[in-house]
């Protein structure tokens, strides 16, 4: 979900400047992709203006209070 997040940033003109995720794994596979850098999740957002919270469901109100802070 997040690189549909990525492409679709692309398309309105932004760059994806940081990736996190759960396990680091695939923030280190989606973050190559993109030259950006791979963060922990607790480094969010990471000097970006914006935060695209694509956590499952459950986990988005966390995720985006923890952005957020």
């Amino acid at each position: 979900m997040a690189g549909v997040h990525a492409a679709a940033g692309g398309d309105a003109g932004l760059r994806v400047v940081a990736v996190a995720s759960a396990t680091g794994s695939s923030a280190r596979h989606l973050a190559g992709e993109l030259d950006a850098r791979r963060v922990s999740a607790a480094d969010l957002p990471a000097g970006a203006d914006v935060l695209v919270v694509a956590t499952p469901p459950t986990a988005h109100v966390d995720a985006t209070l923890a952005g957020l802070a």
